[in-house]
């Protein structure tokens, strides 16, 4: 390709201009990756313990929510919508207080929830804000819902050529 484009005094002028270009673009995409935003994103965990002493099959969910520094989150929504068509009979709705947790024994009919989690002053701006789950509820036991707030931010990889 080289040889197509002129004469042999002019080849280490298209070389260097050639590497002069893919220099100036791996600035560029250095540039952009310090000055994209991060995005918060939420993080949702559930664990399952197995309680032989639950009065009556009650279940309990319960939880913790932190923000990016790891501080008690205040307002984080956690919805519960069973996955059969009830009517929405099934729901059952959390909010994180002051200390960032949250508690509730609830009288579930067994089976698979899906758990909507968002955070304070987030809204349903993006799908970043949210985070769904899907958990099998049995009766009597107990499950924990952490959620964390995370910052998100772009990740590049450029070829080792490109270095």
């Amino acid at each position: 390709m080289i040889a197509a484009l002129g004469t042999e005094r002019n080849r280490p002028r298209v070389r260097n201009g050639l590497i002069a270009f893919a220099s100036a673009l791996a600035l560029l995409a250095g540039a952009l990756y310090v000055v994209m935003p991060t995005h918060v994103a939420l993080a949702v965990t559930v664990s399952v313990e197995h309680r032989a002493d639950a009065p009556g099959g009650i279940e309990v969910l319960y939880g913790y929510a932190t923000d990016v520094g790891g501080k008690p989150m205040q307002g984080v929504r956690i919805a519960a919508d069973s996955d059969a068509r009830d009517g929405g009979r099934n729901r059952v709705m959390l909010v994180s207080g002051r200390d960032g947790t949250y508690r509730r024994q609830v009288k579930l009919a067994a089976g698979t929830y899906v758990l909507t989690v968002d955070g304070p002053g987030l809204g349903h701006r993006s799908g970043d804000d949210t985070a769904d789950i899907r958990v099998l509820i049995e009766p009597g036991n107990a499950y924990r819902i952490s959620v964390r707030q995370l910052r998100r931010g772009a990740f590049s990889f450029l070829p080792v050529i490109s270095y």
